[in-house]
């Protein structure tokens, strides 16, 4: 049976700038969408047998984040 999960990442301090900036110990991606944030042992609940779990061993993880900047020099 798929879970639909592809990755969960836990026992990390994952930072979500939600709009509650919570921080949690896990979360859990389908494709290129989180599908959830929280304890470690709730997102490992969401694994199903084809997922990857990943091992945070207390290491950071923060949303992407795509640089947008330009040098004015160049542009202005």
């Amino acid at each position: 049976m798929k879970s639909g999960v592809d990755f969960v990442f836990l026992n990390g301090t994952v930072i979500t700038v939600d709009a509650q900036d919570r921080v949690c110990q896990g979360v859990a991606v389908s494709g290129n969408k989180i599908l959830a944030a929280g304890a470690s042992a709730e997102m490992k609940a969401l694994a199903g047998p084809e997922t990857k779990i990943i091992d945070l061993k207390g290491r950071s993880l923060t949303p992407g984040f795509i640089d947008a900047h330009c040098h004015a020099g160049n542009y202005g």
